[in-house]
């Protein structure tokens, strides 16, 4: 228990609902305990247990056992709607809150993975906005009565908001599910709007009339509604996502892109992005140097508008780079390419394969030196490239 508050996972929250086993997969529930109800528009086939996509490169039985033990963890991977009534939402990412019970929700079908909930509400004190004290709850509501959004409204602020790889895995196959479900009038409280999201919003027709900044730091919400997500965990809900996806590629024009950067071969470049605090490979500019001299055309994709990037894509037979939300991009790749990921230690990013596997691609991971200090090794480079242009 923390100061002021508790958590509670909405996987819990579904788990004691009360189901409608005549709707789609059984997925409908009401849990009026919690007053959260959810109405499934598309319930996505269990992860299959298979990586096929991973070629056998240093690191293959750790990334194999650890997507096989992904894979078979319980997640919840339907699609739809979740209402919760009369909730409170905190800070810019929107952490839904039951005041009266002062617990925090959280859970991977809004995307709220554990490990971040906990940070997020310890890091924006949440326990100085849920005080214990006596009478304190009663002046919290009634504060809230001025911050509360009448009627309702869709909730589509959360973590992850502002990045390009959270949108292509979270937001877009979320636009598409609030779309699928017919909810295409409410106003849309969204607090982290990137200038290049409007590309995405265009395409699932958001009209911009429709969105909403939050109205205080915790504000109530007479009727949240937010669509769920396309993954959990590792898992994704590969016929929404896929769906999702399918409707950006289908609406894309074509673009101008520098010829100089269009190829079959990319190499995506971070070491212009000043603002990451990521680490990134001590050596990097004789690692590109490396790529280059085998024909793979550098590419800082923040130069590039979202349209540029889908179009480079569709001439793209290898991406390589360091692990972040570009190499994203190869969901926009022809059916068969590779993915080469250069793999910080310690995380190990499977959404990358998991994409590969899902949209039959082949992927291959090179972990980077232990230590910051040391260089990447251009002989193990030059074997991460041999096995992605030659795959067995």
């Amino acid at each position: 228990m923390a100061a002021g508050y508790s958590f509670t996972t909405l996987e819990s929250i579904i788990a004691s609902g009360e189901h409608d086993p005549a709707s789609l997969g059984g997925r409908n529930f009401a849990n009026r305990d919690y007053r959260v109800s959810f109405r499934c528009v598309a319930d996505n086939p269990p992860p299959v247990d298979d990586v096929a996509a991973l070629l056998p490169l240093d690191g293959y039985a750790r990334l194999e056992t650890g997507y096989r033990n992904a894979m078979r963890t319980p997640g919840y991977l339907a699609n739809g709607i979740f209402t919760f009534e009369d909730y409170g939402f905190f800070d810019a990412c929107a952490q839904p809150i039951h005041i009266g019970r002062r617990e925090a929700l959280m859970g991977e079908p809004i995307c709220w993975g554990i490990d971040f909930a906990d940070w997020h509400a310890r890091t924006h004190n949440l326990a100085d906005i849920l005080d214990k004290s006596t009478g304190y709850l009663d002046q919290l509501m009634q504060k809230l009565r001025n911050q509360t959004v009448s009627g309702s409204a869709i909730v589509l602020s959360a973590p992850g908001q502002e990045i390009y790889g959270h949108w292509l895995l979270d937001v877009v196959p979320r636009l598409w599910t609030l779309n699928q479900a017919g909810h295409t009038t409410e106003p849309i409280l969204f607090q982290g709007l990137p200038e290049w999201a409007s590309y995405f919003l265009d395409i699932f027709d958001i009209d911009p009339a429709r969105l909403r900044r939050h109205p205080a730091s915790l504000f109530r919400v007479e009727r949240a509604l937010v669509p769920s997500a396309s993954k959990s965990g590792f898992r994704l809900g590969t016929a929404s996502l896929s769906a999702a996806l399918a409707q950006v590629l289908d609406a894309h024009k074509p673009v101008e892109v520098p010829p100089k950067l269009v190829g079959e071969k990319i190499f995506f470049s971070r070491r212009k992005l000043a603002h990451s605090s990521r680490r990134s490979v001590v050596n990097i500019y004789a690692v590109e140097a490396e790529a280059a001299r085998r024909g793979y055309h550098i590419v800082a994709p923040e130069s590039l508008s979202v349209a540029q990037q889908i179009e480079l894509m569709k001439t793209a037979r290898i991406v390589v780079g360091e692990d972040g939300s570009a190499l994203h991009n190869i969901v926009f790749a022809p059916k068969g390419a590779g993915l080469g990921v250069l793999n910080l230690p310690g995380r190990d990013n499977l959404w990358h394969l998991g994409l590969c596997q899902m949209l039959g691609h082949k992927a291959a991971y090179l972990d980077l030196p232990a230590d910051p200090e040391w260089p990447l090794d251009l002989g193990r480079f030059n074997q991460l490239l041999d096995a992605l242009e030659n795959p067995l």
